[in-house]
């Protein structure tokens, strides 16, 4: 009875321990999540910082060239702005991964104001087992 006991634990915490797991994230989700939270930093919420932080060179630039990027991008969405209306939404559209490289283009779909569509390709490249833009 004590034997039965036991497997049926054994496998009643096999079954709980499984319905637990979560899948794994592959790493065109990665990298296509990262490219669009940053995309949606800069454009939708207005976080430039936020953008840059998810940029490769990130972490080797100085304060002085970060706040010459975030000028920059600020006066990058007010001429996308100015030329297609504010960026409504952006979507993830697919991945192509070169696995022997480390590297993805990842694709965007963005949504402007006047009901137009452009699909970006944004660069990543994986640094650490982290996804950055190139």
């Amino acid at each position: 009875m004590r034997r039965i006991l036991t497997g049926l634990f054994a496998v009643l915490l096999l079954c709980c321990t499984d319905q637990t797991k979560t899948l794994p994230v592959d790493d065109e989700t990665r990298a296509g999540g990262v490219a669009l939270e940053c995309y949606r930093a800069l454009y939708i919420q207005n976080k430039p910082e936020k953008f840059i932080r998810g940029r490769v060179i990130a972490d080797s630039i100085n304060e002085e060239q970060r706040q010459q990027l975030i000028m920059f991008y600020k006066q990058h969405v007010l001429k996308t702005e100015r030329q297609r209306g504010v960026v409504r939404n952006i979507d993830f559209s697919h991945a192509e991964p070169d696995t022997a490289l480390h590297i993805m283009q990842v694709f965007l779909k963005m949504t402007y104001d006047d009901a137009s569509q452009e699909e970006i390709v944004v660069p990543m490249v994986e640094r650490n087992g982290e996804w950055r833009m190139k």
